[in-house]
């Protein structure tokens, strides 16, 4: 009789897990604040549509600010602004769902025209464009909430610092 519960429990928690997405037309909605490898920080707010079962399309913006040190005690300040439209697949593990996924990136990168120490600086103001593979992680608190955690790799194609920069989100996703 115990083992018959456990199992209707376990039941229970899978069937909950998997109602909280994946069926053709819901929305979320996700906010993630992070940290770059650089020792920058990110942020990220998405908006995103289930195709299936399984298929998640969305759009969003990404923030990047990171402030860089350059010799003799100098640093400067650089900021990107980017939309993003990615594809994510969807796959439910009882409480947890993993959504691996890549996207393309378009925007603007802006940097400081004086360095802290009063270096004039060589950057100018660029539109950039790049692409990210991720894979979100989030951990079911109810039908319609869930804490995600969310590493991912960017690589710029045009950019005047790192083309490649990896970052860590994380914070709280609602399905409606």
């Amino acid at each position: 009789m115990k083992r018959i519960f456990l199992l209707a429990i376990a039941i229970w928690m899978a069937a909950a897990a998997q109602a909280q997405i994946g069926y053709k037309g819901q929305m979320s909605m996700e906010l993630l604040p992070g940290m770059t490898h650089t020792g920058g920080w990110t942020g990220t707010f998405r908006l995103g549509t289930f195709l299936s079962e399984h298929s998640n399309l969305g759009a969003g913006v990404w923030f990047d600010h990171t402030t860089y040190d350059a010799s003799m005690g100098d640093s400067f300040g650089t900021s990107q602004w980017m939309g993003a439209v990615d594809y994510r697949y969807a796959l439910p593990v009882n409480r947890f769902i993993f959504m691996p996924g890549g996207g393309l990136l378009l925007g603007g990168e802006q940097s400081d025209a004086v360095s802290k120490l009063g270096n004039l600086l060589p950057y100018a103001n660029q539109f950039i464009y790049g692409m990210a593979v991720n894979l979100g992680i989030e951990y079911v608190l109810s039908r319609s909430w869930a804490l995600v955690a969310e590493p991912r790799l960017h690589y710029l194609f045009k950019t005047h610092f790192d083309n490649l920069k990896l970052s860590i989100n994380v914070g709280i996703k609602c399905y409606f």
